[in-house]
């Protein structure tokens, strides 16, 4: 017989995850549309203009954000900040989305009004912000649906214009992103003016945790978006197009699901942690990602052969299958990521992101002398993410070792 109480909160606990899948659907299929209604050269400018969208989420905040997520105190669903976490997140959201405006303006994208990029970005930053906090209060719908309501504006006017047009520009896509940005920022608005927040004081010394934390963040920042930067620079604005469409098919579903692990593991091996349990959830990630590696190629391959619409073709082979790789191994980064997130010590941090940032400084200078194809450059960036992973591992094994025998 059928547990209805059980069933009902177990749809409760992962409705997080819902809101989150219906977002990521949204931007593959507005992904998808733009890339058959676009010209090349537009999907392109497009593909760039994403790349620093999504590289401010990650860095948006230089890594302020993620002391807040492990320093902060929720009592009676009122946050309590440090006071000067406050004013450092506030200025560096400023502060990035400012810098961000002004690259991209003047290097790759600068048909856009540089104000029109600066509130695109501004806002970016400002709704992930109260999706952070709906997250401390472990608000996790909330939480998603104040980071992804744009992204379903955004899909609504792309297909009413495909519908109506049958074609869209670069900068009309631009335009729409702006007014879904201006709808979401007053969702984020309105929950923020619900929220409770209160500074307090803390006499702790956080400084060798932040400095880990932003090498960190700025290291996942480039592993994640700026292969299409090189891209871009060393091959081309079509190809960059190119290769990004690929990454809908065979990276961003487990980017999704990266996410998700730490969005709600980090919360959970706050209280529950051993080698054990993260072994196990290893073990599980590479299940879920082989599985899903599976459905995904076959599912491709079977739309591809009976609609010839998908654009894939045997010769993106081999980039497909470095990406599909990468993205196991980003899976099982993103459990050790929420470990080290949640109970990392300031010296395993730094002495992790020392042993990346080397590898990846070493790896950018040869692909920059070097290399001027994607699949050498997506395979120098699959090592980056190898090296990252096996480093985590072994500085979480340390310390919690450590741990145990301190008990």
């Amino acid at each position: 017989m059928i547990n209805l109480e059980a069933t009902k909160h177990k749809i409760r606990s992962h409705a997080s995850f819902g809101v989150m899948a219906i977002g990521a659907i949204s931007i593959f299929v507005i992904n998808f549309v733009l890339k058959h209604v676009m010209g090349p050269a537009d999907y392109g400018k497009y593909t760039v203009l994403m790349t620093y969208l999504s590289a401010l989420i990650s860095f948006g905040f230089l890594g302020f954000d993620q002391i807040v997520v492990r320093l902060s105190n929720v009592v009676d669903q009122i946050v309590y900040i440090n006071r000067k976490l406050i004013y450092y997140i506030l200025i560096s959201g400023l502060i990035t989305a400012l810098f961000a405006a002004c690259i991209a303006y003047l290097t790759y994208i600068a048909t856009d009004s540089f104000i029109q990029l600066f509130v695109i970005f501004l806002l970016s930053n400002f709704i992930y912000l109260v999706s952070t906090v709906n997250r401390l209060k472990s608000q996790f719908v909330l939480s998603q649906v104040c980071s992804h309501a744009w992204k379903f504006f955004l899909l609504f006017y792309v297909i009413n214009a495909v519908v109506t047009s049958g074609k869209l520009t670069y900068l009309e896509v631009t335009f729409a992103i702006t007014i879904s940005m201006i709808f979401c920022g007053l969702i984020a608005l309105v929950t923020c003016c619900r929220s409770k927040i209160r500074g307090c004081d803390d006499t702790n010394n956080n400084s060798k945790l932040l400095v880990g934390f932003i090498l960190s963040i700025a290291i996942i920042t480039y592993l994640n978006y700026f292969d299409r930067l090189i891209i871009n620079n060393k091959v081309g604005l079509i190809e960059v197009g190119d290769y990004f469409y690929l990454q809908n098919f065979f990276s961003y579903p487990f980017v999704l699901i990266s996410t998700y692990v730490g969005f709600k593991e980090m919360i959970y091996f706050k209280t529950h942690i051993s080698m054990d349990i993260v072994r196990t959830k290893i073990i599980h990630a590479i299940k879920l990602g082989i599985a899903l590696l599976l459905l995904i190629t076959v599912m491709v391959t079977v739309v591809q052969l009976k609609y010839h619409n998908l654009s894939v073709t045997v010769y993106d082979a081999p980039l497909i299958i470095i990406m599909s790789i990468t993205s196991v191994i980003r899976l099982i980064y993103s459990v050790l990521s929420s470990v080290m997130g949640a109970i990392g010590t300031s010296h395993a941090v730094l002495t992790s992101n020392i042993v990346s940032g080397v590898s990846v400084l070493v790896g950018t200078l040869i692909v920059i002398a070097y290399l001027k194809s994607i699949i050498m450059i997506a395979f120098i960036f699959a090592v980056f993410w190898t090296i990252r992973t096996i480093t985590y591992y072994y500085q979480i094994r340390g310390f919690i070792y450590e741990y145990r025998e301190s008990d």
